[in-house]
Formats: structure tokens, sequence, C-alpha cells
């Protein structure tokens, strides 16, 4: 009963005009094809995403787990980039997720 009540969350946003109906799809979709745990820990997760510093030389994995980027890049959480190593960041999509669960 979680992601209903996420998407309730959304769609409420929409309502308040906050998002426009094309990120408010968008992010039903997300809701739909993320594992929950990954959607309540979203937060959490950019948090480990933004305290990953490539000049102590770790790999990005040690920061935040190469199976829970994955999902999070293939639901459109998170950009990736990099040549030797994907390096993910925090995209405009996932950080307006998380402000409109918060409301």
């Amino acid at each position: 009963m979680d992601k209903p009540h996420l998407l309730g969350k959304v769609f409420s946003g929409y309502l308040r005009k906050e998002i426009g109906y094309e990120a408010f799809l968008r992010l039903a979709a997300v809701i739909d094809r993320t594992f929950i745990g990954d959607l309540k820990n979203l937060e959490f997760h950019y948090q480990k995403i933004q305290s990953y510093d490539p000049k102590l030389r770790e790999p990005f994995s040690a920061f935040l787990d190469n199976d829970t980027t994955q999902i999070l890049y293939n639901a459109g959480l998170v950009r990736s980039e990099g040549l030797a190593e994907n390096i993910y960041h925090v995209n405009d999509l996932g950080a307006e997720f998380i402000r409109l669960i918060k409301y």
C-alpha cells in the first residue's frame, strides 16, 4: 500500500500545479517500476551519491552499491557520466519526487 500513497502525493503536486502533466506521468512510471525500498530511501541514496569525492580515489561503488545505482538509473532517478567508471549524480526528476513526497 506504500506505492499508492506515494502516487497520491505526486498527484496532489500535480493538482496544486507544482508539476506539469508530463512530470506527473514520468513520476507515476517511476513509482510503478521501482522497488519500494529504493523509493523510500531515495533521499538517503542521494546523500551517499553526493558524498562521493573523486579526489579520494575510491571507486564510486564504495559510496553506493552498483545494484542500487543501476536500479535508480534505469528508473530515471539519477544520471550517469564517466568513461572508465560510471559516476552517478542526482537529477531533477528525483529531487522533485523527494520534494513532493515530503509535502
